[in-house]
């Protein structure tokens, strides 16, 4: 009920943690959007699952370079996409 007056973002990997979030979201909220980040190097099968995981969801594509700011380059590319959203 906290958040009953705002929108809310669920970030979204396609992994088994993020994906019981969103299954937790899907009986918990009657809105939400789970974001994608692509950072251009996800498996194939991972796309491919989340594409047939069967819920609307927004995808941020930014270009990331694989190494130790490989976390912070993600965050702060959702970042970006929740303050513009």
């Amino acid at each position: 009920q906290k958040f009953c007056d705002r929108e809310i973002a669920v970030p979204w990997s396609g992994g088994k943690d993020s994906t019981a979030v969103i299954l937790l979201c899907k009986k918990i909220f009657k809105s939400f959007t789970p974001v994608f980040v692509n950072t251009g190097n996800e498996f194939e099968e991972t796309l491919k699952y989340i594409e047939n995981f069967g819920v609307k969801y927004e995808t941020v594509e930014t270009k990331i370079i694989p190494g130790p700011n490989c976390k912070t380059q993600k965050v702060t590319a959702l970042y970006n996409f929740i303050e513009k959203n």
